[in-house]
C-alpha cells in the first residue's frame, strides 16, 4: 500500500470513528491528523454547520485542539457566517469551543472581530474575550433602523410653515 493510500486510509477511519454515535477522544489521544472536517447536519439532511482546521490533536476528555480554523454556519443549505482563528480547543462532546486568539465573525452584512472568544454550540451564540469590535456594512437599509411611519401618522403631522 502506498504512502498516499495508507493517509487515506487512515483519514477514512478517523473520520468514520469521529462520525460513530458515542466516539470518545480518549480513545484517539494524543494523535494528530492533518485537514480535520467536522460537519453537522440537521434532521433532514442540511449541512448546519462545520468546523475545519488545518490540523487536529485529540487530547484527554474529547477536547481537539484545531489550528488554522473555519467554523462556516449554513441557513437553508447556504453559508451564513464564517468564524476563523488560528486556532482554538474544540470540546465535541460538550458543543463548545475556545481560544485566546484573535477572532474573526463574517456575516452578509457586519464584521466581528475581537482576542479570544468562547462558542456555545447548544445556544449557539459566542461570545469576543477582549478588544470587540463591530463593522456594519455602509450599504445596509438605513430604513431598517428608523421606524416605519403610518398613513394615519403622516397625515397628522403638521404642515411646514414654507407650504402655501
Amino acid at each position: 500500500m502506498s504512502c498516499c493510500a495508507r493517509q487515506m486510509a487512515a483519514a477514512a477511519v478517523l473520520g468514520a470513528v469521529l462520525a460513530a454515535p458515542g466516539a470518545r477522544g480518549q480513545q484517539m489521544e494524543g494523535s494528530m491528523m492533518e485537514g480535520f472536517r467536522l460537519p453537522e447536519y440537521d434532521a433532514q439532511g442540511q449541512l448546519v454547520q462545520e468546523v475545519r482546521g488545518k490540523t487536529a490533536q485529540f487530547m484527554a476528555d474529547g477536547i481537539i485542539l484545531l489550528t488554522d480554523v473555519e467554523i462556516e454556519f449554513y441557513k437553508d443549505g447556504q453559508p451564513s457566517v464564517l468564524g476563523a482563528t488560528a486556532e482554538c480547543a474544540l470540546d465535541r462532546t460538550g458543543q463548545r469551543a475556545a481560544s485566546r486568539a484573535p477572532i474573526r465573525i463574517v456575516t452578509e452584512k457586519a464584521v466581528l472581530s475581537g482576542t479570544g472568544f468562547a462558542w456555545s454550540g447548544t445556544n449557539k451564540q459566542v461570545q469576543i474575550l477582549s478588544n470587540a469590535k463591530l463593522t456594519l456594512d455602509s450599504r445596509m437599509e438605513s430604513g431598517l433602523l428608523t421606524p416605519k411611519t403610518t398613513e394615519s401618522e403622516a397625515e397628522a403631522e403638521p404642515a411646514s410653515e414654507d407650504e402655501p
